[in-house]
């Protein structure tokens, strides 16, 4: 309401850049080198993803709400990684899915229940169901799989290809053109991404080695 569809999807993409640090305040794990570079590039990719580079950035409202959005989506990332590999995953998925549902569902009805009746339920069921269990509880179940597999950092920067794959998926399905900036912040964001998965100094002893 009070921000741009691209600087919010720009600035709730910081919180990548805020996983390592609160890895680092919380558990003492310093990140590593390479993270800093990945993490660079993968913000500069979502700068022009979402077209900061071309209309600038002004904060308002709105963006300070998101950055207070991207530190906290940040906490659950770090949460994730931390407690995946210490509790039954999906003991974890089923109580979060609980939680959001009883709480949603207790918000709705307090201070949504007067926009009820304009609502079309027929027309609007299927999506809700398709978001609500595929797109929010399915995916958020797979993530909280995933992060017993791979560090916080790294699942923070792969999860930053929901912005990707959704301006992808938008190109496809014909809702906007494919440009310039779509190109290049995908690529870089996958640059950044192939960073922090392989091991450079691996590379740079193999190359050596051969050479």
């Amino acid at each position: 309401m009070y921000t741009t569809p691209a600087n919010n999807a720009f600035l709730t993409a910081i919180y990548v850049v805020i996983v390592p640090f609160v890895v680092w305040l919380f558990f003492h794990q310093r990140p590593e080198p390479k993270s800093y570079l990945a993490i660079l590039i993968c913000m500069v990719g979502m700068a022009f993803l979402t077209n900061v580079v071309g209309h600038g950035l002004t904060l308002h409202l709105g963006d300070l709400l998101t950055i207070l959005s991207a530190f906290f989506y940040a906490l659950q990332i770090v949460y994730f990684g931390m407690s995946a590999t210490q509790s039954n995953p999906w003991t974890l998925a089923f109580l979060l899915g609980l939680t959001q549902g009883v709480l949603g569902g207790a918000w709705s009805l307090l201070f949504e229940r007067g926009s009820y009746a304009s609502v079309n339920w027929q027309a609007g069921l299927v999506p809700v169901i398709i978001l609500g269990l595929a797109s929010s509880f399915g995916a958020q179940t797979l993530q909280v799989l995933g992060q017993r597999f791979t560090d916080p950092t790294p699942a923070g920067l792969i999860l930053m290809l929901e912005s990707v794959f959704g301006s992808v998926f938008s190109v496809a399905f014909g809702f906007e053109p494919f440009t310039y900036n779509l190109l290049v912040g995908g690529a870089l964001i996958i640059v950044a991404l192939l960073i922090m998965q392989v091991g450079l100094r691996r590379l740079w002893r193999v190359r050596r080695h051969a050479e």
